[in-house]
């Protein structure tokens, strides 16, 4: 796909962003909520999937 004449930026990705894709019943590890179930969602996508969808990764520290 990317050497299509007028393709930009090209990747692959399970679902786009906010859609949702496969869900995974997850145990928690550890913690307060050692032990207990919940769910997540998994989405696989190729290493260009955020740049050719012009969205900015930031790198930190959002724990609260």
């Amino acid at each position: 796909m990317q050497n299509i004449p007028g393709v930009q930026s090209a990747a692959v990705g399970l679902t786009v962003p906010y859609e949702r894709a496969l869900n995974y019943a997850v145990r928690v590890g550890d913690g307060p909520q050692t032990g207990d179930q919940d769910m997540t969602n998994l989405v696989y996508v190729t290493p260009a999937y955020f740049e050719a969808l012009q969205i900015l990764s930031v790198r930190g520290d959002f724990s609260r």
